[in-house]
């Protein structure tokens, strides 16, 4: 069985349109997706997801990951800073600049994630 591909190049939004249409940048230019909404109270949550959606598809031809891989990527990396800061015992002597220098970028960078989640 060959695995599914999704459609090639930026996905963009079309909120403009009635149902509003994602679209991949295909030479067919076909529809990826859409979301109904014209006259709807919830257009604005319909126009969010249908962003959020073609979203994900650049996410994915960006990267090559899904956004779920990218999640679980993130976990991984950022379980790893984490055990680097908790046990490097670096000291502030002469030389060790770097080092010191290495634990506060991943101790900022920590900081960020957790600012997020």
């Amino acid at each position: 069985m060959t695995a599914l591909k999704p459609t090639a190049g930026k996905w963009s939004g079309r909120p403009d349109h009635d149902p509003i249409l994602l679209k991949g940048c295909d030479e067919a230019g076909l529809s990826i997706a859409f979301a109904c909404g014209g006259g709807d109270p919830r257009r604005e949550e319909y126009v969010a997801n249908a962003r959020l959606i073609a979203e994900t598809g650049d996410v994915l031809h960006e990267t090559g990951m899904t956004p779920r891989q990218l999640a679980n990527q993130r976990g991984e990396l950022l379980a790893s800073l984490r055990w680097y800061v908790e046990t490097d015992e670096v000291s502030d002597s002469p030389g060790n600049e770097y080092w010191i220098e290495g634990k506060r970028r991943a101790e900022d960078i920590i900081s960020k994630c957790e600012a997020t989640t």
